[in-house]
């Protein structure tokens, strides 16, 4: 069999670039031009989001050492855009421009990219030529506005040394924020030919290159930003209106997750932020239950899935009764409700039976098991398991590795049957009330990360 051409490759992954960013350009028109209702144009919207993002992760995947980049540097142009007091319109272009501003490196050999060491003269040339690339591949791209500045020019030097000789304000506004966006990623973030820089050494490279490499106004927006450990807390999709607030029960999809806001009385709300990620509160709720993951088509166990896990970091703050943080899901076949508690407030309930420990990522988990009769399920009113795992030693984030409980629940012979739902989130009963906010959310299905997260850690079950 013939191996196929790296230019053949190149032409191959360009072409499916641009039938994206058609999608990108039908989703724009429809969203600016048929004047539908604010929901409708949300949804347009995180479609354009999410094809953007596909696009952008299939680049940096080329790079091993920068996943995620082109998003980073996304969001970290929003932020500096929004603390010069740009406008919403811009703020919304910009991300978008900023997903975009290494798009021409689908055109550049990945041993280049990849290579450890500083690269020869003749190679660093060919890299250059990744601003040029994504010129030709934006410039017809004209429902974002000035969609292939970020591309072309975001390596333009202030002093104008740069790839094309721009300087001072004849480089484009877009182009000097995402310029230095991209580089506080670059110093900030591990690369193939060195370990990620300390926030002292950022700091001072940025102020030695404020009025030469940078715009000295930008600059002094990072250097304050970076000082003050503002590029770890932003978010976007408040910054951009992409957020989804419910406070009536609710059951649905946002940007890839399914979620679920479900209160018997009292009041609830949650705001999804985005990646899964969420916040809530809840007050006087006699049960509430709100939480992201995924659905299954109930024809699959958890081995037949493959790996399930999640990464996250909460801020949690109950009162009242009881109150679950915790992994939440339902199995068919037996019909099983299933609890991961990190963390708790008041009691876990009555009638538990207790079935051993398990150690798991870092810390020991109690196994409990109890049966619940005629009480609302999946399917009806329904006699049916409930499986708990029961940290005790309480976190506020960390990996949960879903399917070392499965395993361990069975070993301790209480069968889980055909996934139905996998979920994270908050569970209150008994008019309790509280707040809390899931963020830094990471999930593991089989083989689809979204993002990516560490393998899970081996599991030992304990006899009780």
């Amino acid at each position: 069999m013939k191996h196929v051409s790296y230019e053949l490759l190149v032409i191959i992954e360009a072409i499916i670039i641009i039938l994206l960013l058609i999608l990108v350009v039908i989703l724009f028109k429809k969203l600016y031009k048929n004047h539908k209702g604010k929901r409708e144009q949300q949804n347009y919207r995180l479609i354009i989001l999410q094809a953007l993002t596909a696009l952008v992760n299939a680049i940096d995947a080329k790079d091993n050492y920068t996943s995620g980049h082109s998003v980073r540097v996304a969001e970290y142009s929003v932020e500096i855009a929004r603390q010069l007091g740009m406008s919403k319109s811009f703020l919304e272009n910009i991300y978008y421009i900023g997903l975009l501003h290494d798009v021409g490196k689908i055109g550049i050999p990945e041993e280049i990219i990849n290579k450890p060491g500083k690269l020869t003269d003749d190679e660093f040339n060919i890299m250059k030529t990744h601003s040029s690339l994504g010129r030709e591949i934006l410039q017809d791209i004209t429902a974002i506005v000035n969609m292939p500045i970020g591309a072309t020019e975001h390596h333009e030097r202030w002093d104008g040394n740069g790839y094309h000789k721009i300087k001072e304000d004849k480089i484009s506004l877009e182009a000097r924020i995402i310029a230095i966006a991209d580089t506080y990623d670059a110093m900030s973030s591990d690369r193939s030919y060195r370990k990620a820089l300390p926030k002292s050494s950022i700091l001072e490279e940025f102020k030695k290159s404020s009025g030469r490499q940078f715009d000295p106004k930008i600059a002094s927006i990072a250097i304050k930003m970076i000082e003050q450990d503002e590029f770890k807390s932003i978010n976007v999709n408040k910054i951009l209106g992409f957020e989804q607030v419910y406070t009536v029960n609710t059951i649905g999809s946002h940007d890839g997750f399914d979620f679920e806001l479900f209160k018997r009385d009292g009041d609830a709300e949650m705001i999804l932020m985005g990646g899964g990620n969420f916040k809530c509160r809840w007050n006087n709720s006699s049960y509430v239950t709100m939480w992201t993951g995924r659905k299954f088509d109930e024809t699959k166990t958890h081995s037949q899935i493959g790996n399930i896990g999640i990464k996250y970091d909460a801020k949690y703050h109950p009162k009242g009764t009881s109150s679950f943080l915790c992994v939440y899901g339902w199995s068919i076949e037996p019909l099983v409700l299933f609890r991961i508690i990190d963390n708790w407030y008041g009691h876990l309930g009555s009638d538990l039976t207790f079935k051993g420990t398990v150690f798991l990522d870092g810390g020991l988990y109690n196994i409990y098991e109890t049966t619940v009769i005629n009480s609302s399920s999946i399917k009806g009113t329904q006699t049916f398991k409930v499986y708990y795992s029961v940290r005790t030693e309480k976190r506020f984030g960390g990996i949960i590795s879903i399917s070392e409980h499965f395993s361990a629940w069975e070993k301790a012979n209480m069968d889980i049957g055909n996934l139905y739902e996998v979920a994270f989130g908050i569970f209150s009963d008994s008019k309790g009330s509280g707040k809390a906010e899931i963020y830094n959310y990471q999930l593991t299905i089989g083989d689809t990360i979204t993002p990516k997260m560490r393998h899970a850690t081996s599991s030992v079950l304990v006899s009780p």
